[in-house]
């Protein structure tokens, strides 16, 4: 079996290949434009493919986005899970805050910086995805792929902060989450109201300047536990 597209010559038919280049397409396109805003008809249009060849592969948009996201998500959860034990090994089980902040977020910049076009793209979709309302529908296998792994952050952290009540410790992590989040998508915005002097390209200096940054917020939120927990009785 052949795909041929007009005035393009046949290319051999190779369905581990043909799955492999719709599913960088679409990682390309939902990286840049979100879920809603990349259409099917894109993604074939880039993948240089006839609509029918993503629908014979894959069905549904849905199951699509699903496939990109099961693609890569072993190695993230494996290399932020090894990260992170290997944190908690090296301080015998009490890990300092920095070491676990850095040990969750460095896997990610490491894979965006140095990984690749594919990785990059990757952690800008799984970025744009949390930061959508996380009632739709289509970030199901998201949440399922990776909530495990936020379990074991926050487990970590709990060891790094056994003062902290449960929500302080939550609040802390969602604030660094939703940093991180933005951090991902290389918005520009530093870029912009720096003039030049900070690039949101520039991941390993973000590393260096958010590790101490939040361990010092999570250095204050413990501080403020006692009282907060209190006001909330």
């Amino acid at each position: 079996m052949e795909q041929k597209e007009q005035g393009a010559p046949a290319r051999r038919y190779n369905p581990e290949q043909t799955r492999a280049v719709i599913l960088d397409a679409a990682e390309q396109l939902f990286a840049e434009h979100g879920y809603e805003g990349a259409s099917i008809r894109d993604i074939a249009s880039l993948a240089s493919f006839r609509l029918g060849m993503i629908t014979y592969h894959f069905g549904t948009k849905e199951e699509l986005f699903r496939q990109v996201i099961a693609r890569r998500a072993d190695d993230y959860v494996s290399a932020t899970a090894t990260s992170l034990d290997a944190a908690v090994s090296r301080a015998d089980g009490a890990p300092g805050t920095e070491a676990v902040i850095r040990a969750y977020l460095q896997p990610a910049i490491e894979l965006s910086a140095r990984g690749g076009a594919g990785w990059k793209n990757y952690l800008q979709l799984l970025a744009r995805a949390m930061n959508t309302r996380q009632h739709e529908a289509f970030l199901e296998p998201v949440l399922r792929t990776y909530d495990p792994l936020v379990r074991k952050i926050v487990a970590v952290f709990r060891l790094s902060r056994p003062e902290m009540d449960e929500a302080q410790l939550h609040w802390a992590f969602y604030f660094l989450q939703a940093a991180f989040i933005h951090i991902l998508v290389e918005a520009g915005i530093v870029d912009r109201h720096s003039h030049g002097l900070c690039r949101s390209s520039d991941l390993d200096a973000i590393l260096d300047e958010m590790v101490p940054f939040f361990a010092a917020g999570f250095d204050r939120l413990a501080r403020h536990a006692p009282a907060a927990a209190a006001s909330r009785r």
